[in-house]
C-alpha cells in the first residue's frame, strides 16, 4: 500500500475516533452548558459551510453565464480545503463559545 494512503487511513480513522467521542458526549447525562456549547458551534460551523458552498455552486453556474473566468483548479485540492475550513470554523465556534458561555 502507498504511503499516502496509509496516512489518509490513519487520519481516517482519528477523525472517526474524535466523532464517535463527540457524539458519546453528547449523549452522557450531566452539563447542559458544554452540550449547548458544542450543539451552537456545530450549527453556526454548518450554516457558515453551507454559505460557502452556495457561493461556490452559485459561481460555477453564473460563471459562463456572465462570462465571468473564474480560478477552477482541477487537482481536488478544493475538497481538502473545504473539510480544512469547516473544521476550522467549528474549533473557533467553540472557542467563542467557551468565552461567551463561561466554561
Amino acid at each position: 500500500m502507498n504511503k499516502g494512503y496509509f496516512a489518509l487511513w490513519i487520519i481516517g480513522i482519528v477523525v472517526f475516533i474524535f466523532d464517535i467521542r463527540i457524539v458519546a458526549s453528547l449523549l452522557r447525562k450531566g452539563d447542559e452548558r458544554k452540550h449547548m456549547i458544542i450543539l451552537k458551534s456545530g450549527c453556526f460551523s454548518f450554516i457558515v459551510v453551507i454559505i460557502s458552498l452556495t457561493l461556490k455552486c452559485l459561481t460555477f453556474l453564473l460563471g459562463p453565464i456572465l462570462n465571468i473566468q473564474f480560478d477552477n483548479y482541477t487537482n481536488h485540492s478544493d475538497d481538502f480545503f473545504s473539510l480544512t475550513f469547516a473544521v476550522v470554523t467549528f474549533l473557533f465556534a467553540v472557542r467563542y463559545n467557551r468565552n461567551k458561555m463561561g466554561d
